[in-house]
């Protein structure tokens, strides 16, 4: 039944973060706007999937996203450690990752033997929907230990959601402008 929350949770939190998203590209690309426009959230978000589905082939999109999602939820979820629990980790992943897709796109293989060299070009060609997953999961499962659990004291939780929110916008604003 706890899967199931957290599946939820996860559900309502990246489509808060799409929401927002939405509302951050709104506000800084008018001045003016129509009650339609603020109104209107569904056609962006669907939109914003559907540019991901031409960017992206979809096993790949959920081989990258799927896996990114379980391993941020399972981080505070399996571990009372506060440095598990906070958006550190996501932090490092939302640094490096894009360092090592520039890294590993200079020194690409295209025709190998090597599963090596698979999984680097798969990580290169996915690292803004692993992050984006793994920000995802973090998240989801941050609330999740804070209302359910009552593991994490509210100002912790509070700070490390905030950060997190802050750094998937950033990387859902980057993946959208990468098209």
């Amino acid at each position: 039944m706890g899967f199931l929350y957290m599946l939820a949770v996860y559900m309502f939190f990246m489509f808060f973060l799409l929401t927002v998203n939405y509302y951050i590209h709104l506000l800084s690309s008018k001045d003016q706007y129509t009650r339609e426009e603020l109104s209107n959230i569904l056609p962006y978000i669907s939109g914003y999937l559907s540019m991901l589905a031409e960017k992206y082939h979809q096993t790949g999109f959920l081989l990258a996203l799927l896996p990114a999602s379980l391993l941020g939820m399972l981080f505070p979820a399996i571990s009372d450690n506060l440095f598990f629990s906070s958006s550190i980790l996501f932090i490092l992943a939302y640094l490096l990752l894009p360092i090592l897709k520039e890294r590993f796109e200079s020194t690409r293989v295209m025709a190998s033997n090597s599963r090596v060299d698979d999984l680097t070009n798969f990580v290169a060609r996915h690292a803004g929907v692993i992050v984006i997953g793994f920000g995802g999961g973090m998240g989801s499962s941050l609330m999740y230990t804070w209302a359910h659990d009552k593991e994490l004291g509210f100002l912790w939780f509070i700070m490390n959601l905030s950060i997190l929110i802050v750094l998937m916008e950033f990387a859902l604003s980057r993946e959208y402008n990468e098209q």
